[in-house]
Formats: C-alpha cells, structure tokens, sequence
C-alpha cells in the first residue's frame, strides 16, 4: 500500500494542475532535458508531489505510513542496522520501478546509491537484483494475462 501510494502528490497535481502535469511530463520526456520529476518541479517552482501527497493521505485518512511514504520516499535513509522504514522501502521500488522501465534519467541516483551503500550492493549485484524482479514482473504478468 505504501509503494502503491508514495506518488499519491502525482494524483493530486494532475487533478488540481493538468497544465503543470502536462509541462513536467514534457519536460522529464524532452531528450534537451532529461531528468527527474523532482528536478522538473524545482526548476518550475511547482509544488511538490511528496507536500501534496502527504497532505492529500493525511486529509483522506490514509494510515501514518502511506503518508510518510507519501512525504519521504525520495528523503535520504534515515533507519539504523539491517531494517528499513516502510517509507524506505517504497522509495527503493519507486527507484527500481523506474530502472525496469528503462527510465534511468527518472533514477534518484544519490538514493539509490545510499541504499547500495547501506546494503553493501555493488553495481552487479543491484543489476542482478533488478533482473530477478524483472523476472517476478514478468511471470506475474504472464499468471494474469
């Protein structure tokens, strides 16, 4: 539900603002200037998705952990040891997700770095990792169909 819901902001902006929506998806898809979600909303001075999805999960009800997944999942990990928050782990697959879909310039590269890092990762076996839900994706996708 936390993974589900992390971009929950993304629903609100395109509800509230489909012209800025529309600018952002524009400008994350222009090859002049690839990035982020993030980097598109600073550079527009648009609100936040993180501020507006934990608005929106706090206003609709929604349990604690949706909205700090909602208001952290691009924070630097913050967990001690070998145990992540909730909020943690849904930003580990909103970056996953976007690795899958080989949307690299969409890849909060400094989090998933940090996680790599955390985790004593190398680059092969985060490779590795990705092929293995890649797999998953796929046999789950195979299973509905």
């Amino acid at each position: 539900m936390a993974g589900s819901l992390c971009n929950i902001g993304k629903l609100v902006l395109a509800m509230c603002f489909p012209g800025l929506v529309t600018k952002i998806i524009t400008d994350i898809s222009s090859p002049e200037t690839l990035g982020t979600w993030q980097m598109a909303e600073i550079r527009y001075q648009f609100p936040s998705h993180t501020i507006l999805g934990e608005i929106a999960a706090a206003l609709w009800g929604l349990p604690d952990f949706v909205m700090q997944s909602a208001r952290k999942h691009h924070d630097k990990m913050t967990s001690k040891g070998n145990s992540l928050e909730i909020w943690e782990i849904a930003g580990v697959a909103n970056q996953l997700t976007h690795w899958i879909f080989l949307e690299p310039h969409r890849i909060d590269a400094p989090f998933l770095q940090d996680f790599c890092s955390r985790y004593k990762l190398s680059e092969n076996e985060l490779e590795k990792l990705v092929v293995e839900i890649e797999k998953k994706f796929s046999q789950a996708s195979k299973a509905v169909a």
